[in-house]
């Protein structure tokens, strides 16, 4: 008779113990989904943020060459210029110069 009450009680103890550690286990998996989920959430605004910059600077420069457009053909000779003066100062800083001894005797 009392072993009958043993083995109840420590089937019952048991089934305690699962239950507690199924509770830990679910805990930690909505933890570690609840993680994920906010680090997505952080990466997506992330990239959310990048294209509104974008499309905020592509209205500003959309809007700039509208109030602009009468200058259109001066500013694109500007531009071709600069463009030249950058190439020429990007390849006479590309050149390595020649390696010259300095105790030349």
């Amino acid at each position: 008779m009392s072993k009958k009450k043993t083995e109840s009680c420590w089937s019952r103890r048991t089934s305690a113990d699962d239950e507690e550690r199924r509770r830990i286990r679910l805990a930690d998996r909505a933890a570690v989904n609840n993680q994920c989920h906010t680090e997505q959430r952080h990466r997506v605004n992330a990239i959310l943020q990048q294209e509104a910059k974008k499309l905020s600077s592509l209205k500003y420069y959309k809007a700039a060459t509208a109030n602009n457009s009468g200058r259109d053909e001066r500013t694109r000779q500007e531009i071709a210029t600069e463009d030249q003066r950058s190439t020429r100062t990007r390849t006479s800083t590309q050149t390595k110069p020649e390696l010259v001894p300095r105790n030349m005797s």
